[in-house]
Formats: structure tokens, C-alpha cells, sequence
């Protein structure tokens, strides 16, 4: 803001009401310069400078405009802006091809493994537009790096992305059908990134994980307590044991001062030898998690917390549910807030690395 520069803000509906003045330039004026307040919570707020030419811009997802308040929405001008304005044909084709290919692989039926759920209840966030989105953002990276990027690569390049969100239930379905057969170079390829050791249990992540923040969807119940019976070796922190883990559940903390807090305690305070930090969601609670890790980040930054003798593994964990078909109007199965289409899952272009580890003990 006091920099002439354009701010990006992406889904973080948590914390626009807090910057309810700048964004109504509701300023307070001193000097001749413009001042906005900002708030933080518990009635606490800060006087912050706004350049003149500062400019924000606000990235929605146009299915959730509905549920944004109207008088937030007056503040800005508004414009819809799609992968299919700003890719090729042929990139769109390609696209659409691999989002056929994966909707089969969602239609096989797992009953004749006894397995009555619902594939397309199971598979996290895997659609045309995240596709897109994919694509779009390798494009970007090669024009970077003064490269081409060619239609053959695409598929390869999205697998890699989405293999190892795959729930081991889609593997099977995968394996135990048609699929197979029918697109053979495309199980081929999500069996080479999905056959890593890192997606099996929570112990065999950590001991290839070698950076900061890290998303892992699973099965397990978010009350039941990590398992560790042998000491890992990890590059990045060194030695984790279960003395060193800390688990949080995201809503035993009532504002973000309770999470500086905890910051504190783990980077400065008594709980500074804790080496891997679970945040756990359930997945009626994920509308938050981008706004957490941010508030992560920035805390790590401002404190001058980014030196190797400081290095902790953040892990945000969201417990999924699976719905059988035929009880899937059974409140009693359906877990806490509904079921698993009421949650927002995060994209694949977060930079946070991203695995599904169907039980983490």
C-alpha cells in the first residue's frame, strides 16, 4: 500500500472485512497523505499510508460472488477474466481432452470391489478449469525460462500434479476397470508419480519432505493422535520424533493472536525445539487455511525466522469423509458439516506442496 504498486488478493474472504476502509477509501488525511485503518481483530487496528497510485485487485471465483456481500462487491469494478481468453486453441483442446480422460476414470465403478463410493465425492478438486489453470501456469514458467511448451508435455505435466492427490480408492477403481486398457499411457503416467513413498504414511513424508508448508488431505479422524515409534531423519529439520511434533486443531484457536502466540512459542519461546507444526482442518473449516498459511508466512518473514538454524515443517491436515452411494442422504455418515462437496478444496496452483495420505499412521 505505500508502495506504487498493484496488490493481489486471491479467496482470502476472511480478511477483507478488515480492510473495510481501504477498500471504501474511507482514508484519514494527514499531511496530505492518505491513511487507512486497518484492523486486526478484538477491536485492534493500525493507521496504515496508501500511496496514490497503490491499486488492489480482488481474484473470486465467479461461483462464489453470490455468497460476497453486495455492499463489498459496489467498492470495485468488475470484470470476468477465463483461462479461454488468455489460452490457445489448441491448449484449450488439449485441455478438455485430459478432463474426459480423467471424468472415465471417475465413472468406473468400484462395486465390483465392494467398494460402494462415490468417485466423484473422493476425488479432490480435479476439473477443466484446474486443468487449465494448469497449463496456464507452466505456459507462464517457460516463456520465463525462454522456453516452448509443447502439446505432448501437457498431460505429463498435469499428472504430475494431480497424481499424488489421488486417494488410494481411485488407484484401485483405476486398476480394477477399464481404464487401464483404455488409456494405457495415462495410468502408466499416474502410477509413476502416485508410487512414491511419501503418500503411504505421515513418518514416510517427513522423511522426504525438505520444505516449509505443506497440505496433506486424509481419512483419519482429526481427534486421533499421531503414531510415531522410530525417530526420522529429515534434511531440512534434522531428527523428528513425537517429542518434537505439535498438533493443533485450527478451532481451538479463537483469533490470530492465539496463533502468534503459538508462533512465538515454537520460534521463541518454550516450544522452540518443535520441529513439524499440524494445523488440523476439517474440510468445513478450509475456507480459512489460505488466510493461516499467510498469516504463517508473513509472521516467519517479519521475524527474521528464515534461517536454516529456524527451519519447521508446517503441515496443514484436512480430514475427509468418504460417502457411501446408497447412504449418502445418512446424516450419520456424513461427517461434520455435510459432506465433502461443501468445502472448497485448494488449487493446484497454491504453493503449497500438495498429497493425499489416505491414513497417516
Amino acid at each position: 500500500m505505500e508502495q506504487n504498486k498493484i496488490l493481489l488478493l486471491n479467496e482470502l474472504n476472511e480478511l477483507y472485512p478488515l480492510l473495510e476502509d481501504l477498500f471504501g477509501k474511507k482514508y484519514l488525511k494527514i499531511g496530505g497523505k492518505n491513511f487507512a485503518r486497518i484492523s486486526y481483530g478484538n477491536n485492534n487496528y493500525t493507521y496504515s499510508f496508501v500511496n496514490e497510485e497503490f491499486k488492489c485487485v480482488i481474484l473470486m471465483d465467479e461461483q462464489n460472488l453470490d455468497k460476497m456481500n453486495v455492499n463489498f462487491l459496489n467498492k470495485f469494478e468488475k470484470h470476468i477474466i477465463s483461462y479461454d481468453d488468455i489460452l490457445s486453441k489448441e491448449f484449450l483442446d488439449e485441455a478438455e481432452r485430459i478432463n474426459n480422460m480423467l471424468k472415465d476414470l471417475l465413472n468406473m465403478n468400484l462395486l465390483k470391489n465392494n467398494l460402494d463410493y462415490d468417485n466423484n465425492k473422493i476425488l479432490i478438486n480435479i476439473n477443466i478449469d484446474e486443468i487449465k489453470g494448469i497449463i496456464y501456469n507452466n505456459l507462464l514458467e517457460y516463456q520465463t525460462q525462454g522456453k516452448t511448451l509443447l502439446i505432448q508435455d501437457i498431460l505429463d505435466i498435469v499428472l504430475n500434479k494431480i497424481s499424488l492427490k489421488l486417494p488410494k480408492d481411485i488407484i484401485l477403481s483405476m486398476k480394477n476397470s477399464t481404464f487401464e486398457q483404455k488409456y494405457p499411457n495415462v495410468a502408466n503416467t499416474i502410477m509413476k508419480y502416485y508410487q512414491k513413498d511419501e503418500n503411504k504414511k505421515l513418518n514416510k513424508f517427513l522423511e522426504k519432505k525438505n520444505s516449509g508448508q505443506n497440505i496433506i488431505y486424509t481419512y483419519t479422524g482429526i481427534d486421533e493422535a499421531l503414531s510415531f515409534y522410530e525417530e526420522i531423519n529429515n534434511d531440512f529439520v534434522g531428527k523428528i520424533n513425537k517429542n518434537n511434533i505439535k498438533e493443533i486443531k485450527i478451532n481451538s484457536l479463537n483469533d490470530e493472536k492465539e496463533l502468534e502466540l503459538v508462533l512465538e512459542s515454537i520460534y521463541s519461546g518454550e516450544e522452540n525445539k518443535i520441529k513439524v507444526i499440524l494445523f488440523k482442518f476439517n474440510y468445513s473449516e478450509i475456507s480459512c487455511l489460505d488466510y493461516v498459511k499467510s498469516f504463517i508466512e508473513n509472521y516467519i518473514k517479519e521475524n527474521n525466522y528464515l534461517n536454516e538454524k529456524n527451519n519447521k515443517i508446517f503441515i496443514f491436515t484436512i480430514h475427509m469423509n468418504k460417502i457411501l452411494q446408497e447412504d449418502e442422504f445418512e446424516p450419520k455418515i456424513q461427517g461434520f458439516n455435510g459432506n465433502n462437496e461443501s468445502f472448497s478444496p485448494i488449487s493446484y496452483l497454491n504453493d503449497a506442496y500438495q498429497v493425499f495420505i489416505d491414513y497417516l499412521n
